[in-house]
């Protein structure tokens, strides 16, 4: 019989409220922990926190529903998703793989990891999705990697007031790190503070909205898309990586980013929603492709 190890704590108070166990196969540690997460959702209290160790797999069908607590992982810790943004059988358009719940939720030490398994479509690791109401997340020395097919890293393009910190984390993406729409006005908020954020828009081949047209107003690698509320960055390393191979308005249909910024609040912005940045001692490092606007 394969040798079980812990993969999830559940703490209350300090006490082991819930200890779940499985074999060392990330796609079973990944079940194991969504039925667990699932049978216990309503109870959860703000004030739990949850150990998660080892890799775990959720794959490319449901996407995982987080109750509002702390998460606390290690070195090894590396929750994986294979769930695209748009919509499905089981999901509607504009989900991510692992879904905030409105409330507070603070991660720490934790890998979240995107493989896109459709090439065509956009990959979409961590963020809320369309319940409106207020939400408040904090990252501590997490990393957040869809340097593989993931499009819109974090997404939080909704309604409602939403508060998002990152401080000292990891973002590593193929289209757009932090994805901010305008539907939330001026009640959202981010900031990145000692992040390290890169950006290769050779990970991804899906084409987008806005890019499968126009290589001169669409198709954005960039660290932030803002189209309303306030982004603050500070002190945030950020490399941007263009395509190494044409852009090319023939394909069909086109696909990739040929343009960079670091941040960017082009089309479709509401000239009407307030936007500000407070970007302050950032570094950024643009690695041109063959086929670039900087």
């Amino acid at each position: 019989m394969p040798t079980e190890t812990v993969c999830l704590l559940h703490y209350r108070n300090g006490v082991v409220l819930h200890r779940y166990t499985s074999i060392n196969d990330p796609i079973v540690r990944g079940t194991v922990i969504r039925e667990a997460l699932a049978a216990i959702f309503s109870s959860v209290l703000p004030t739990d926190r949850f150990v998660a160790l080892g890799v775990a797999d959720f794959g490319a069908v449901y996407p995982l529903f987080l109750p509002a607590a702390t998460y606390e992982g290690s070195l090894s810790t590396q929750w994986i998703t294979r769930v695209k943004i748009d919509a499905t059988a089981y999901k509607l358009r504009g989900t991510p793989g692992f879904v905030l719940p409105l409330g507070v939720a603070t991660f720490r030490q934790m890998t979240f990891k995107e493989v896109c398994v459709d090439p065509n479509e956009d990959g979409g690791l961590i963020g809320y999705d369309e319940r409106v109401g207020h939400g408040e997340v904090t990252f501590e020395n997490c990393t957040l990697d869809g340097s593989n097919g993931c499009d819109w890293l974090f997404y939080t393009w909704v309604s409602g007031t939403k508060i998002i910190r990152f401080t000292k984390c990891r973002l590593l993406f193929s289209r757009i790190a932090i994805a901010g729409c305008s539907g939330g006005g001026y009640n959202q908020d981010i900031t990145a503070d000692r992040c390290t954020f890169i950006g290769n828009a050779n990970g991804s081949r899906s084409y987008g909205e806005s890019s499968s047209d126009d290589p001169n107003t669409g198709g954005v690698l960039a660290a932030a898309v803002i189209r309303g509320g306030k982004l603050a960055m500070w002190d945030c390393n950020v490399t941007l990586t263009g395509l190494t191979a044409e852009y090319d308005l023939r394909q069909n249909p086109q696909w990739g980013c040929p343009r960079q910024a670091m941040v960017t609040d082009s089309y479709s912005t509401n000239p009407l929603t307030n936007i500000i940045l407070d970007l302050q001692r950032n570094k950024v490092t643009h690695v041109a492709g063959v086929s670039q606007q900087v």
